[in-house]
């Protein structure tokens, strides 16, 4: 596959095709409360790997909208759309994973109130962390072998790692 300049096109180098790959807009979000923030952990993660909650964007729905639905749906605690702060984006993926390219819309949601989680069968667990908590996981994240007992995050690339790093250096601002 080579891609056009424009990254508009791309041209299968076997038959000659051109191709036209869209990608697709998913939101990604924090629930912070106060010095806590809440992650959720995905069956196919291993051991105490936990990530900020993330889902596709429903065609015609907005930014907001989303956050609030995917919330909704994978901890089961109702937030309202005024509370949904974008903070960053970012292109993640592609061809090379084998999925469609998506566009990672980071978002934060504060909420007053440390309403526990019901995960769903979309999340096998969530759990309010510490500030504290996550600045440790964030300073190990690309340690390998995972320790079991230890509770880490992404990648420092994945955008779940950039926004827990913005709301840490929020509560530690010599953390970079």
């Amino acid at each position: 596959m080579i891609y056009h300049s424009s990254g508009r096109s791309a041209k299968c180098t076997t038959c000659k095709t051109s191709l036209f790959p869209r990608y697709n807009p998913v939101v990604i979000m924090i629930l912070t409360c106060g010095d806590r923030v809440l992650l959720g952990r995905s069956k196919r993660f291993p051991g105490r790997m936990f990530s900020a909650l993330a889902g596709f964007i429903d065609v015609g729905e907005d930014i907001e909208t989303a956050v609030v639905r995917e919330i909704n749906e994978e901890v089961g605690i109702s937030v309202s759309r005024e509370a949904v702060r974008y903070v960053t984006s970012q292109f993640w993926g592609g061809y090379i994973r084998g999925f469609s390219p998506e566009l990672m819309v980071g978002c934060e949601v504060a909420l007053s109130n440390c309403t526990p989680p019901t995960p769903t069968e979309e999340i096998e667990e969530a759990t309010w962390f510490s500030v504290d908590e996550i600045r440790d996981a964030l300073a190990r994240s690309k340690d390998f072998p995972h320790k079991p007992e230890l509770l880490y995050v992404p990648p420092p690339f994945a955008s779940a790692h950039q926004l827990l790093k913005r709301w840490v250096s929020r509560w530690c601002p010599t953390h970079s």
